[in-house]
């Protein structure tokens, strides 16, 4: 039997270090407007309706997608984030994977050392694997738009891989 996750969000350590390099480099007074200094590379999200048309919002994450956990394997398949009423841009690497359990290092819980937001800060899983998919070391949770309910579902998919492992 198979427990798929939706939306599963994809990120790097590399990816949230940029991230915080942009919000740091940004001045308070262009954050309270949501104008933070992305390069166009760099994922963001646009209002596309609404008095906030101007706002640039870069996210923490670079891919997203549905995780299917079953008994021998963790099946990946992602598209670029989408949010509604938002325009999302910047570059996006397609990410698939299959991993079986012998390919998997270690499963452990992350929390990022330096969040723009300590009360909004995610809980990861970090996942390292043998493979050469996002250099073998990878993030992923259950997206969504309150920390709490990221958390409750990001650890049942921690306890569904732990059971997969």
């Amino acid at each position: 039997m198979s427990q798929n996750f939706r939306p599963i969000w994809i990120s790097t350590i590399e990816h949230l270090d940029e991230h915080a390099r942009i919000t740091a480099s940004t001045s308070f007074l262009s954050k309270v407007f949501g104008r933070f200094n992305c390069p166009k590379s760099f994922p963001q999200i646009q209002p596309l309706f609404g008095l906030f048309f101007y706002m640039k919002i870069p996210l923490v994450h670079f891919q997203s997608g549905e995780l299917s956990v079953s008994k021998g394997s963790l099946d990946f398949q992602g598209e670029p984030p989408k949010v509604f009423s938002y325009r999302v841009s910047g570059d996006f690497p397609k990410v698939n994977f299959h991993l079986n359990p012998e390919q998997i290092k270690s499963v452990v819980k992350y929390s990022y050392p330096h969040p723009y937001m300590k009360w909004a800060n995610l809980e990861w899983i970090r996942v390292r694997t043998t493979e050469a998919q996002l250099g073998g070391d990878f993030l992923m949770c259950v997206g969504g738009i309150a920390p709490g309910m990221i958390k409750q579902q990001t650890d049942n998919l921690m306890s569904a891989i732990q059971s997969m492992l």
